[in-house]
């Protein structure tokens, strides 16, 4: 099972909120950019394993997925 790194979650109330962006940022800077499967998506991979780019999702930058 995966566990979010420290930081991630925290407790409010009796809810655990996640930070779904700061996962999302973490699988995709851990990808290798040499795997067949992950260059052709190059570009997009550079871009969102910067946490920055998490801060603007845009509905064209899912388009590009």
């Amino acid at each position: 099972m995966w566990v979010p790194p420290l930081g991630i979650c925290s407790r409010v109330g009796s809810y655990q909120e996640v930070d779904i962006a700061a996962i999302l940022q973490g699988a995709v800077a851990s990808m290798n950019h040499d795997n067949f499967l992950v260059r052709p998506h190059l570009e997009l991979v550079e871009r969102f394993e910067q946490p920055e780019a998490w801060n603007t999702v845009t509905l064209e930058d899912l388009a590009g997925c």
